[in-house]
């Protein structure tokens, strides 16, 4: 397949240099191309992103730019998982007067948005969606019960100290608990995010603290605030597509600094794949017009 599409592009160059080409033969030539390039492309091995949700990833990159990320991307790879999340941003900078003259350090910080375009792609059932709602707001009581009573007086190691001014604002890294009741309820809380979303990308995002700020991004009003995963923010765009508001902040959490590094290493990895992708229909179509150069013998023509 692949040799008789070469074939057939190396024809038609010959035939367009001998002006045997029409203009709508030509057309015709570049949609088949473009056509080709797009079933070699991984994406498209997938199912193909609708307009929806290809301009959400759009808003969600010029959102990462304007509230300072200088290292932005889409189709990222998470830190430590087998999750791609549709864009993310990364930070170690800020303007005072929020244009791009004057830039100050500050702690680096990683954003990960997550692009939902519709009620289905968000919730796998949303009918049977309020009772487990209702049953995750439950278990997340009982979680911060467990966390706050429990897991500070009986496992003290799992303090970061030094990570506040404040002692008391100290952050636990609960993820490493062996308290048997507490991952009880973390079972059950990544049970329930799995019936609802028909994955756990939500909640073990959230639960591994993968980046500072989680994000949803979405049509304006189509997810409820109780709908939202916990921890997780959610970006509304109008119905013209034009940009996204902040809707419900998101939840800061400090993130591990190799969790950090490694965003951002994925993010260079995403962004150096979305330029290769771009770049190689133009160094093809160049080795094929080269080829065509080198056996084409145009009739000689009499210029006087």
């Amino acid at each position: 397949m692949q040799r008789l599409c070469k074939i057939i592009a190396i024809e038609s160059v010959l035939l367009f240099k001998a002006g045997e080409f029409s203009d709508g033969k030509l057309k015709l030539m570049k949609r088949f191309w473009s056509k080709r390039q797009e079933a070699k492309s991984p994406d498209r091995r997938k199912e193909m992103e609708t307009h929806a949700h290809h301009q959400l990833k759009r808003l969600a990159t010029a959102f990462l730019r304007e509230n300072g990320c200088l290292a932005v991307a889409t189709e990222v790879r998470c830190p430590i998982s087998r999750f791609r999340i549709d864009a993310a941003g990364y930070l170690d900078s800020v303007t005072d007067d929020g244009t791009s003259r004057s830039h100050r350090r500050c702690d680096p910080r990683t954003i990960m948005i997550e692009c939902k375009q519709s009620r289905a792609d968000f919730l796998r059932d949303s009918e049977n969606a309020e009772p487990l709602l209702a049953l995750r707001e439950q278990l997340e009581r009982i979680r911060t019960s467990i966390e706050e009573h429990c897991i500070k007086l009986s496992e003290p190691q799992l303090r970061c100290t030094g990570t506040s001014l404040f002692a008391q604002l100290d952050e636990w890294d609960f993820s490493a608990s062996r308290s048997p009741a507490y991952r009880k309820v973390l079972r059950q809380l990544r049970s329930i995010d799995e019936k609802l979303h028909g994955q756990t990308k939500f909640f073990l995002m959230k639960r591994y603290r993968l980046a500072d700020r989680l994000y949803l991004a979405a049509p304006r009003g189509m997810i409820r605030r109780r709908e939202l995963p916990p921890g997780w923010g959610l970006l509304e765009c109008s119905p013209e597509m034009e940009l996204l508001d902040v809707r419900f902040p998101a939840v800061e959490q400090a993130t591990k600094a190799m969790h950090r590094i490694r965003l951002l290493r994925n993010i260079a990895v995403a962004a150096s794949s979305a330029l290769a992708r771009i770049q190689e229909p133009h160094k093809e179509i160049s080795a094929i017009v080269a080829q065509a150069d080198s056996t084409l013998i145009l009739p000689r023509r009499d210029w006087d």
